[in-house]
């Protein structure tokens, strides 16, 4: 019964990590009404929000909202995580970078960075942020996952080896590679969160089949 009961244990949790892996088509629209998992952890005060319009494609386009308020304690640090949809092995997933349309809606400059970390603890961020300046709208941006886009933020990991066995993805704001965020007073908007993997926009034309490009517009 013992054995039973683990290899039931066990198998449930295989199914739990493939319903929660990484997916090359996964977009985050924030359509459905919900924050898609995405949060602060109990007990922020100001958790993310889904607003149900004023994404970048216009009226009625949802997006998620997350806040600030700056100083210490809960809430105060310009972060958010993922340990759902955006776990996984990213490397059989062939994603190379994230991208996502930003946008910020307070008046403090937010420089924006993605962070990881694996099964094994290790922890990477991105080296470089992507800076919003407040007032400037959606912008689309990229965050590069390679050794040239991150840096090692805790654990002894390899990125290699983070990238593979991701068990939490954060959006942050933060002046240097950070895994909190930084403490400010901000609002920031995401919408369309998605991988960029080249297993989906790569074209080998290994078939020598050119037949659906064209070099002309219909």
């Amino acid at each position: 019964m013992r054995c039973l009961l683990a290899a039931v244990g066990a198998a449930a949790m295989m199914l739990a990590a493939a319903a929660w892996a990484v997916d090359p088509v996964q977009v985050d629209d924030f359509e459905d009404g919900t924050t898609m998992a995405w949060d602060e952890g109990a007990p922020s005060p100001n958790p993310p929000v889904n607003v149900p319009d004023g994404g970048p494609g216009g009226t009625g386009d949802a997006y998620l909202e997350n806040s600030s308020s700056g100083g210490t304690g809960a809430g105060s640090r310009m972060v958010m995580f993922n340990n759902a949809q955006w776990t996984g092995d990213y490397i059989a997933a062939g994603a190379v970078a994230l991208e996502a349309d930003l946008i910020n809606l307070g008046a403090t400059e937010l420089p924006m960075r993605v962070a990881v970390e694996g099964a094994g603890g290790g922890r990477f961020a991105s080296l470089d942020p992507v800076v919003l300046p407040a007032g400037s709208g959606w912008q689309h941006v990229v965050f590069d996952l390679s050794d040239a886009g991150m840096t090692v933020v805790g654990g002894s990991q390899s990125l290699a080896d983070v990238l593979a066995s991701v068990i939490e993805l954060r959006v942050l704001a933060s002046n240097v590679p950070d895994w909190n965020g930084g403490s400010m007073v901000a609002t920031l908007g995401m919408d369309n969160l998605r991988v960029w993997s080249l297993d989906v926009f790569a074209d080998g034309f290994e078939s020598g089949d050119t037949a659906a490009w064209s070099a002309t517009v219909p």
